[in-house]
């Protein structure tokens, strides 16, 4: 079986049932007891042997517990080589290789501290790095542009996609404050108007609280009518190993959450930090039943 198309992709968003996206990566690094210190996080798993066969177990779980989309394990990519950002798309490719349409994608995380928009770089250094990357995904099909919470950053990754720049086709996810502006005090409504000039495939929310989610999307399906895609966090970030479990939520209650995502308009749900493959199997039920 090939990765599934961006053309099929397109049919399904617009017709078939919800996608079913996979869960967190760095997190399960972390519970399967693999270092992931920051600033690396997740990425320093494609620097080991160790690494990159957990990488692959996991990414192989996700496809086993349901997950329809499945993305590679470069969200801090800019870090990383050449080199080794391909081999975590080599990786993600080879856990996509089953008997249904699975879909697979390049992660593409803020240049920064994802909840640190006072250290997004000055617009020409964005542009640049951005840029870098994107050229080196050239070959990639689908590019993941997730947890952007500054205004400049998500209007130079627009713009850059616009020009048709590395992966041709992109889903886009934002990080939202309680009050539902983004990270760095920009307004949603601003950030949606600027992403629509470039027409991802979708726009959607992640690395918020599930009841969170559930507030963005409902105003996000107001301010477009572009495909939305959600997935929440379980826990909260921390400063030195990057994620602390201090909450939890079973299956079946993030599950209920992501039930109110799909009444909102979704059609993309997925899990975000915390999450695991029993979380992704509990939303794959919610497409099946």
């Amino acid at each position: 079986m090939v990765l599934g198309g961006i053309e099929q992709l397109r049919r399904r968003l617009a017709n078939g049932p919800a996608l079913i996206l996979d869960g967190a990566v760095g997190t399960e690094l972390t519970r399967r007891g693999f270092d992931t210190s920051l600033p690396l996080w997740a990425a320093g798993a494609q620097r080991s042997a160790e690494g990159r066969n957990l990488v692959r177990q996991i990414h192989a779980d996700y496809v086993a517990a349901g997950a329809d989309i499945v993305v590679a394990n470069t969200f801090r990519g800019n870090l990383l080589t050449q080199a080794e950002r391909m081999t975590a798309w080599d990786d993600v490719c080879g856990a996509c290789q089953v008997d249904r349409p699975v879909w697979a994608a390049v992660s593409i995380g803020p240049l920064e501290d994802c909840y640190r928009p006072d250290l997004v770089p000055e617009t020409r250094e964005i542009v640049r790095r951005h840029k870098e990357l994107l050229d080196g995904y050239a070959a990639v099909p689908l590019a993941w542009i997730e947890t952007m919470g500054s205004l400049a950053e998500i209007g130079t990754v627009a713009t850059l996609r616009s020009t048709g720049r590395g992966c041709r086709d992109y889903v886009i996810s934002l990080c939202l404050r309680e009050d539902g502006a983004l990270l760095s005090g920009d307004s949603l409504s601003d950030a949606v108007a600027l992403l629509e000039l470039s027409q991802p495939l979708a726009i959607g929310v992640n690395c918020l609280p599930p009841s969170g989610a559930t507030r963005a999307v409902r105003e996000l399906r107001k301010l477009t009518d572009l495909p939305l895609a959600v997935y929440a966090h379980i826990g909260n970030p921390e400063p030195t190993l990057g994620w602390s479990f201090s909450e939890t939520m079973a299956p079946e209650e993030y599950a209920r959450h992501a039930g109110d995502w799909l009444e909102a308009g979704a059609r993309i749900i997925g899990g975000c930090c915390g999450t695991t493959p029993e979380h992704i199997a509990a939303l794959a039920a919610l497409t099946t039943t």
